[in-house]
């Protein structure tokens, strides 16, 4: 064996304790945010032309052509230090677009909702002798059934038909669901297009029940799998 094969492999660190002050840097990425004002601030000193700062913000926001976006560039970016400036400024609005999870100056974060866990919600009372929890539907159960309460609930369907000797086929029940979850989908998607539309900027919006509502009367291939007495039902509160 040649005397240098020892050496000649692949290498592995002898200081374990290196590598990781090596890695704790990259984690603080998340907890920290650059000064884009200050940046903005010293560019605007070197480049005050509105027309630059108007073309640079609508590239930001897509509503500028590369070409025009160079244009500018080319045209007000007269110095090595006011380039400079600008491409300090692109990387700082990118890296807290990107990675900083601290808000900008002056803006209160919004607290999010709490949500109640699972095992709060309050399902409506019903009578023990009519029907069985796991049979409940997904209004009751505010949430989409899981697969096996939805075989329980075919399950039970089927026994107060004159079906009740069929047993449901677990790979269709896994079918069922994900169909169920794609409809659910469609519905909110259409919903919120119609108060949003993808090529719109204006400030997002929340969809209600009488977007959703009005989503299942217009649409016919959406409307044909709900049952007139759920239109009736739900009509009532739109």
């Amino acid at each position: 064996m040649h005397p240098n094969y020892a050496s000649e492999g692949v290498q592995v660190s002898s200081d374990p304790a290196a590598e990781l002050r090596a890695l704790k840097p990259v984690g603080n990425i998340y907890t920290s945010r650059k000064d884009v004002r200050s940046i903005r601030q010293q560019l605007q000193e070197l480049v005050p032309e509105k027309e630059y700062w108007t073309t640079f913000a609508s590239f930001l926001h897509g509503m500028c052509s590369k070409k025009n976006y160079d244009k500018a560039i080319n045209e007000f970016l007269t110095t090595d230090q006011a380039r400079a400036l600008h491409n300090e400024l692109l990387r700082a609005i990118i890296f807290n677009a990107h990675f900083s999870r601290i808000p900008p100056p002056d803006v209160v974060p919004k607290r999010m909702p709490i949500l109640p866990k699972r095992d709060d919600i309050i399902i409506a009372e019903k009578d023990p002798k009519i029907i069985n929890i796991k049979t409940y539907t997904a209004s009751d159960l505010r949430r989409l059934p899981s697969s096996r309460e939805l075989n329980l609930r075919i399950k039970d369907l089927l026994s107060n038909s004159k079906l009740s000797g069929i047993i449901a086929d677990p790979e269709a029940v896994n079918r069922l669901q994900f169909a169920l979850r794609g409809y659910i989908t469609a519905i909110l998607k259409k919903s919120y297009d119609l108060i949003s539309p993808p090529n719109s900027y204006s400030e997002r919006k929340t969809a209600t029940h009488q977007d959703i509502f009005y989503v299942l009367k217009t649409d016919k291939i959406l409307s044909s799998t709900v049952s007139l007495s759920v239109f009736t039902k739900y009509s009532t509160i739109c």
